[in-house]
């Protein structure tokens, strides 16, 4: 694919020879969408450096589309993303791919530095730069927000975002009706009442929930002499 590009450059000599970005030793993997023309696609980038990217991909794009790009760079374990602005499509011939010059449009400092070290030679495998965390506000681009047809200034700038975490909204309460709680009330006597019944056909069982009823009873008539005798009760020296 590079000698593609090299050889269209040089096909025409008095057409003003195009700058391409650094080629690249082995192909990228590279995926990109848009959501105003659903494209989402894959294709392998064949040159790459901090300007632009050059890749080849199986759909047809238009001029000047905006493309939300991921980079895979293998080599060190990580990957580069950014917004693309499709500068030039080729077609590599009837039923083939296509070959698209890009520049970038916004490409944030983390993944500058990821291209750099790619380009320096300097991949050991788990490098630290690879392994480094994401900043926490990073900023990531979606590609519906541009629409087709519009002229591109070049201003992609945004508001500064709140550094502040919005919490999630608290779960309201539930609160039972009147009716569930009539009906959940007697369910829960139905039951008790049912497993009383049924504790009663054993012997075993039967002898301790006597001795239960007798407790409640007892309890109950105590209560019920005293609530008829509290006027009459005399403490320690009440005179």
């Amino acid at each position: 694919m590079a000698d593609a590009v090299d050889a269209g450059a040089q096909g025409d000599a008095q057409a003003p020879v195009e700058v391409l970005p650094t080629a690249l030793t082995i192909p990228a993997r590279l995926s990109f969408r848009n959501a105003d023309k659903q494209i989402d696609a894959a294709g392998k980038a064949s040159h790459l450096d901090e300007s632009g990217v050059v890749a080849t991909i199986p759909v047809a794009v238009d001029a000047g589309m905006i493309l939300f790009t991921t980079i895979f760079l293998d080599s060190i374990n990580t990957a580069a993303r950014g917004l693309a602005r499709v500068r030039s499509v080729r077609s590599l011939g009837e039923g083939q791919d296509y070959e698209i010059v890009a520049d970038w449009v916004d490409l944030n400092d983390d993944s500058r530095r990821k291209i750099q070290k790619l380009l320096s030679g300097d991949v050991p495998q788990l490098a630290a730069a690879a392994a480094q965390a994401p900043q926490a506000f990073e900023r990531h681009y979606d590609s519906s927000s541009y629409k087709h047809g519009l002229p591109h200034t070049g201003d992609i700038s945004v508001g500064e975002r709140p550094r502040y975490f919005e919490p999630a909204p608290m779960r309201p309460v539930g609160k039972p009706t009147a009716g569930t709680k009539f009906w959940g009330s007697i369910g829960v006597v139905s039951y008790v009442i049912a497993a009383l019944v049924i504790l009663a056909f054993f012997p075993a069982t039967r002898a301790i929930e006597l001795q239960v009823w007798h407790s409640i009873e007892w309890g109950a008539g105590r209560i019920w002499y005293w609530m008829h005798n509290v006027n009459n009760v005399k403490l320690y020296n009440n005179t």
